[in-house]
């Protein structure tokens, strides 16, 4: 069996050094490969070359940015049509090399080290571990899932069951995400639906895989830490970085 680990990058060299470490600390079962897109982002090739593990990785450059107002993300159709290529490009690659399976893993999520042998003990198509988000500073706490539409398919109830580890059936997630070859066989992709009233390349490929005849699930026995401010990898690290978050898996 072999594992195609990939993302595509545009990130800051701090979070992407530590996430490199998170995914060097990953237990692996079998043979696992990396491949990065980076996106605008040649100041990352000399940590992708210091990790000993096996990595391709590719340079994509657009003329669009990535912004933040320092709160939020700010995404653009232009970046959304961005990812969808890379990530329908990494599918191609792994299909064409012969791979088992696709580990999608955004590049500011920090992940346990059972992470992938629990995802591959669930036995699904399609499966994801849960991480929990403060999208506006002050807000709750909502996961990288639903079960329709955008958050407007989250309630307390789900949210109350999500916090207990198991594996649940949802509509949608991703960010962190195990893909079986046979989804991407069977035509599941990234690409844009049009008259779909939310936007996002993840919502898309999650509808297109339903409507396939695929199940969707979510995984909580192992939560992924989110970095999705400079505070939070400030935080991080005054933990201890990865071995103070996971220390006691050390």
């Amino acid at each position: 069996m072999k594992i195609l680990i990939a993302a595509p990058v545009r990130q800051s060299p701090e979070i992407f050094r530590e996430y490199l470490k998170s995914l060097q600390n990953l237990e692996k079962p079998c043979q696992c490969d990396r491949l990065f897109i980076l996106h605008n982002s040649p100041e990352l090739i000399p940590l992708i070359k210091a990790h000993p593990e096996t990595c391709f990785f590719a340079e994509y450059r657009t003329d669009d940015e990535y912004k933040s107002d320092g709160n939020r993300h700010l995404w653009t159709s232009e970046l959304v049509s961005n990812i969808i290529k890379m990530k329908n490009g990494i599918a191609k690659f792994a299909l064409e090399n012969g791979y088992d399976y696709i580990f999608f893993v955004d590049t500011d999520l920090m992940l346990h080290p059972k992470t992938l042998v629990q995802l591959l003990a669930t036995g699904k198509d399609i499966v994801a571990e849960i991480f929990w988000t403060r999208w506006d500073k002050d807000g709750q706490p909502l996961p990288n899932c639903w079960m329709y539409d955008s958050y407007s398919g989250v309630d307390y109830a789900h949210i109350a069951q999500w916090l207990i580890p198991g594996t649940y059936e949802v509509g949608q997630t991703g960010a962190c995400i195990l893909l079986h070859r046979s989804v991407f066989e069977r035509g599941v992709c990234y690409d844009d639906i049009y008259n779909l009233g939310f936007d996002g390349e993840d919502r898309f490929f999650c509808v297109r895989a339903a409507v396939a005849g695929y199940k969707i699930w979510i995984d909580t026995r192992y939560p992924a830490v989110h970095l999705y401010r400079p505070e939070l990898y400030e935080k991080y690290m005054a933990k201890g970085g990865y071995e103070g978050t996971f220390k006691e898996h050390q």
